[in-house]
């Protein structure tokens, strides 16, 4: 998530943001990641810091 967030800080993105949570190198089954809940609590977790950095940016401009 870190590293998603640096690199939005020098970009402007003009498409939507997708976080690609498909598992062909069998990262989620090595950490342990086992249910479709986890997953979509994951991607809800990346949505809420997202929100809130661009809340703060929107707030740093004015």
């Amino acid at each position: 998530m870190d590293n998603a967030l640096r690199l939005l800080k020098v970009k402007n993105p003009s498409y939507p943001i997708s976080f690609d949570i498909k598992d062909a190198n069998g990262y989620k089954k090595r950490h342990g990641i086992s249910s479709d809940a986890e997953l979509v609590e994951i991607c809800y977790t990346f949505l809420d810091v997202v929100k809130g950095c661009r809340l703060l940016c929107q707030s740093l401009r004015k």
